[in-house]
């Protein structure tokens, strides 16, 4: 039989535990949060197409060899030549409007623009949706 005293200090301890597991310490976001997202700028439809072009290998740290994101290792390829890739795409979302890119430039939603998880910067993505 359980006493009366030891019986209110077991559900104020589990009472404790369940509150204590609903909270958390703040993280650190992997994405900057965009207070406030643009609407589309006119004519957004009228966007061109990008046109490749020839470009150096962006210096630094965005085409080391490999990078690590959430345990998973990814390794950069030496170029962008012949590859071809089917699946699914994504994009970033306004969460991310404004944030600095893996080369160091904001990145824009509107704009004509792309990323890989291992194809060198820059290259050229064409993305065509087949449906």
């Amino acid at each position: 039989m359980i006493r009366p005293g030891a019986r209110i200090a077991a559900v104020s301890l589990i009472a404790a535990a369940l509150l204590a597991a609903c909270s958390t310490a703040p993280t650190r976001r992997s994405q900057p949060r965009s207070p406030v997202v643009p609407p589309p700028p006119v004519g957004i439809l009228g966007v061109p197409d990008a046109v490749p072009r020839d470009e150096p290998k962006v210096r630094g740290g965005a085409n080391k060899p490999f990078y690590d994101v959430f345990g998973h290792r990814y390794h950069v390829l030496a170029t962008a030549d012949g590859y071809v890739e089917r699946g699914v795409a994504s994009w970033y979302g306004p969460n991310f409007h404004g944030g600095m890119t893996a080369i160091g430039e904001r990145y824009d939603m509107f704009a004509m623009t792309a990323a890989h998880k291992t194809l060198p910067l820059p290259c050229y993505a064409r993305v065509t949706n087949l449906s």
